[in-house]
């Protein structure tokens, strides 16, 4: 089946080469599937971080939840429904810790933001390595025959 005119380009990340006549080599195609397979290790990198970062942000949430609940019971159980400075210093250190996960919420969404970005340009990476070995078998059809 013939690719349409869009897919016969060379995609963004091919640089041209001064002799080509717009032929897809096989160099090209080595280019792109290298290039995919560098996007697939930075985008598996990121989704390590974001995944570790995930699970120090669900650590801490669960801690900052801990807190709030000891608090609660100080304030309940210690002062009889009265809040004095002995809850005082509680409730910062509730408060703290659900700041502090807060924080690391926000780092791991965006970490898995950036790495579900990565991956998308992995795959289009990966999508176009395919388009040029098609389209390098057209070119070059006696290759094919190997």
């Amino acid at each position: 089946p013939s690719l349409p005119p869009q897919c016969r380009r060379k995609p963004f990340f091919i640089t041209p080469s001064p002799t080509s006549l717009n032929a897809v080599t096989e160099d090209d195609v080595i280019e792109a599937v290298e290039k995919a397979e560098a996007l697939w290790v930075n985008a598996l990198e990121a989704r390590k971080k974001a995944n570790a970062l995930v699970d120090v942000a669900e650590g801490e949430a669960t801690s900052a939840s801990e807190s709030a609940d000891t608090a609660m019971e100080a304030l309940n159980v210690q002062s009889g429904g009265t809040f004095g400075m002995s809850n005082v210093e509680t409730a910062k250190g509730a408060l703290n810790a659900a700041l502090d996960a807060g924080s690391k919420v926000d780092q791991a969404v965006k970490a898995t933001e950036e790495a579900d970005k990565l991956e998308k340009l992995a795959e289009e990476a990966l999508a176009a390595s395919e388009v040029l070995l098609e389209q390098h078998l057209i070119d070059f059809p006696e290759q094919n025959e190997d």
